[in-house]
């Protein structure tokens, strides 16, 4: 296969940008990740995007390791080219970690958004989308009560869960985990929506009254009231 190819091929798989324009009601800029901002060896959004010597840029973990397994002689070869490279130096894209960072934060408050509003029909689609977009962030910065990117009930712990646990039979579980994290995180109105939407989607019987006491439980008095 040439590189001509490669291009084309990596042309053709470029969303149409109308399809990506972020708006207040726009799933597709929220699940579909901008293919400028995605590593042509992970296909996942960059975190850390660096340049070598053939001017291709990569997320720096993946370009890493295949040059270590990809030698001509003494020299590394670029993986897109196969080329061998003058140099084995790497240099971060500033301007594109930027605009990495800045599609995250974005993508993933627009997630929590959706799934928390009393409209949504498939919170898990967003909860899932949202922890696979924070996961790196919860890694470096592990777990904080005040949830990732400042967003209640989006902790380390949370993110963690979905990620190790990424079938459809878990979420029940991995919902029923957020609306807790929201409710300790004094956001009992968001997790009061949340165990509402668990009880519309079913469940076991045991499932179904966890999702009711947890609802219950918002609904109560606040801890300081009571102890008066």
């Amino acid at each position: 296969m040439t590189l001509a190819t490669l291009t084309s091929m990596r042309r053709s798989s470029v969303p149409n940008p109308a399809e990506l324009v972020e708006g207040p009601d726009n799933d597709a800029y929220l699940f579909e990740t901008p293919a400028d901002l995605l590593c042509p060896i992970t296909h996942e959004l960059f975190y850390e995007p660096v340049i070598n010597a053939a001017g291709q840029v990569y997320e720096r973990a993946a370009i890493e390791k295949a040059m270590a397994h990809r030698l001509v002689g003494l020299s590394r070869v670029d993986p897109i080219s196969n080329l061998p490279l003058e140099t084995a130096a790497l240099t971060t894209v500033w301007p594109m970690k930027s605009k990495a960072a800045a599609y995250r934060e974005r993508a993933v408050r627009g997630c929590v958004d959706r799934l928390c509003r009393p409209t949504c029909r498939s919170p898990i689609r967003y909860l899932r989308r949202a922890a696979e977009l924070s996961a790196g962030i919860a890694a470096v910065n592990g777990d904080s009560p005040g949830g990732v990117l400042g967003l209640p009930g989006m902790t380390a712990d949370v993110i963690g869960y979905l990620i190790t646990h990424p079938s459809s039979i878990y979420d029940f579980q991995a919902l029923s985990r957020y609306a807790a994290s929201l409710a300790s995180g004094g956001r009992r109105d968001l997790a009061a929506g949340v165990y509402t939407k668990l009880l519309h989607l079913g469940g076991d019987s045991q499932q179904q009254v966890e999702a009711l006491q947890g609802l219950l439980e918002c609904w109560g008095r606040p801890e300081e009231e009571e102890d008066q």
